[in-house]
């Protein structure tokens, strides 16, 4: 391989970023940063790698700089938002999420996060609400259909049963789309 293609090392990084240790990924998207510096791909990259990896003060640098570029600025607040939410930081999540969706209002993932906020704050009404927005971009969202589901059984809601049958189907889609990914390509010459 070349180590100083920018393009290998950020397909590099994102297929190091999905294995079983995500920090894999940093030394791929550092060199991408270095290769590229302009582009803010690369700090959103290394800052949900760090994300993933559970190094929050290491991914809140580099969210931050990602923020300052239109391309990246809905998945950084996205990041960000979870990361207060995680520390328990309630309204400063809300308001990453909110800041996401502003600049991306069909971004599914900002309002699913925020239906689980409001759930935690057994504030039920805008926890439905922002988890049907989330399934009216994306129908198939895995963990929006998996907490409205929750939040119909924890609030006695009678569409419950439907929304556990709903999510069963988006669970099997998601398994079917994990088996097709692990498929041997066989190439005939």
């Amino acid at each position: 391989l070349a180590p100083d293609n920018a393009d290998y090392n950020y397909a590099l990084g994102i297929v190091a970023q999905r294995r079983a240790d995500p920090s894999e990924a940093v030394p791929f998207f550092k060199k991408y940063c270095v290769l590229r510096p302009d582009d803010a791909r690369g700090r959103l990259q290394l800052g949900i790698t760090y994300f993933y990896s559970h190094q929050e003060d290491l991914a809140e640098k580099e969210l931050r700089a990602a923020i300052e570029h239109r391309e990246t600025a809905a998945a950084a607040h996205f990041f960000l938002g979870r990361i207060a939410n995680q520390e328990g930081k309630f309204s400063q999540a809300l308001h990453e999420l909110q800041q996401a969706t502003t600049v991306e209002p069909n971004y599914a993932d900002p309002y699913a996060e925020q239906g689980i906020i409001y759930m935690k704050q057994k504030a039920y009404a805008p926890a439905a609400q922002a988890l049907l927005r989330a399934l009216a971009i994306d129908p198939d969202h895995y963990a929006a259909n998996l907490n409205l589901m929750m939040l119909y059984q924890r609030t006695g809601d009678t569409r419950a049963g439907e929304q556990a049958r709903r999510f069963e189907e988006v669970k099997k889609k998601r398994a079917e789309r994990a088996r097709l990914s692990l498929r041997s390509i066989e190439i005939v010459r």
